[in-house]
């Protein structure tokens, strides 16, 4: 009860969600989030119980092999007909080292991730580059063409 991470996180707010969304009909998750890396580790048999429940085995023994799954990507061709694509979204959610994940982050990390991302972003060149608008300061045309 009194357990929390380095950076302040409790078991309490690792569980915030699922008391927020408890009995909602369109939310349907396990209803708990790490709110920082060492969750994991100080919280374990809550996230044990739970991978374990929804997924059958344990997350403590089931790493993935991430430089198999690099080469993977590599190999893929994305060249599809125009007539048979309409819109292609890719998804890569991570978390970035030192700070809090959302269920605990505060306002001056948010901050700070989004720094660190557009830093990122800004290096991109080629088929990769594009512009960046920050949440807070698109309008709303632009806001409705991201859905």
């Amino acid at each position: 009860r009194r357990k929390r991470t380095v950076k302040g996180v409790s078991f309490a707010k690792c569980v915030k969600a699922g008391f927020d969304s408890c009995g909602h009909p369109m939310i349907k998750t396990v209803g708990m989030s790490a709110g920082d890396a060492e969750s994991y580790d100080v919280f374990s048999s809550l996230f044990e119980a739970a991978v374990h429940a929804v997924h059958g085995h344990s997350f403590t023994k089931a790493l993935h092999d991430r430089g198999e799954e690099r080469a993977r990507l590599k190999d893929l061709s994305w060249e599809l007909p125009a007539s048979h694509v309409l819109s292609l979204r890719i998804r890569a959610r991570r978390n970035l080292a030192g700070l809090r994940f959302p269920p605990a982050i505060s306002a001056d990390e948010r901050t700070e991730a989004e720094q660190l991302l557009l830093r990122g972003l800004q290096e991109l060149t080629g088929e990769l580059e594009g512009e960046y608008i920050p949440l807070l300061g698109m309008c709303a045309e632009e806001g409705h063409l991201l859905g």
